[in-house]
């Protein structure tokens, strides 16, 4: 996913550069190519709006906490 974001940023940029689509065709075929569909997934059949459907994802922690020790905390 990195990859296809810097294909497609660069592509923006620099588009008539001929090298640039197979950069953004090979990490998109890779992708495809390992695909799988999430398990227990079906339909999406909800009739909430953007900020409800947001409201109802669980929480795994205090945000405040995740928010203070910044990307490289949290993974840790």
């Amino acid at each position: 996913m990195i990859r296809v974001g810097h294909a497609v940023r660069v592509l923006r940029t620099d588009g008539e550069n001929p090298q640039r689509p197979a950069e953004l065709g090979q990490p998109l075929g890779y992708w495809a190519a390992r695909w799988q569909p999430v398990p227990g997934a079906g339909p999406l059949t909800g009739r909430s709006d953007v900020p409800a459907a947001l409201a109802a994802v669980p929480r795994t922690g205090d945000d405040r906490v995740l928010a203070a020790a910044g990307y490289a905390g949290q993974l840790m």
